[in-house]
């Protein structure tokens, strides 16, 4: 942690330096911890799939909603997997249709 707030430290004075100083993040940056971490990284791993599923509704919020109603009646380990093949169906999709460097 103390590596990270170092880090923190030295963002904030470039914000300074740069003529545009912020401390909103200090209190947030005072209680962090590893446990936070790594909550935040297992909401992360999750996102895409959410993405991917708010695509795959044609970005309808009521049937998002709906089918993330759904989602949560199905246990965790099967909500899960089925967020994580979302997501990886939306990224081998997106890989397909990518422009490839020339060479």
């Amino acid at each position: 942690m103390a590596h990270f707030r170092q880090r923190y430290a030295a963002l904030k004075a470039e914000w300074a330096a740069a003529g545009t100083p912020f401390d909103g993040f200090d209190p947030w940056v005072a209680q962090a911890n590893n446990a936070f971490f790594g909550i935040q990284a297992a909401y992360d791993e999750l996102v895409p799939g959410f993405e991917a599923l708010f695509a795959q509704v044609g970005g309808d919020w009521p049937r998002f909603h709906a089918a993330v109603r759904d989602l949560a009646r199905q246990p965790k380990a099967e909500r899960q997997a089925q967020l994580r093949t979302l997501a990886d169906t939306a990224t081998a999709r997106d890989d397909a249709v990518a422009p490839r460097p020339a060479g």
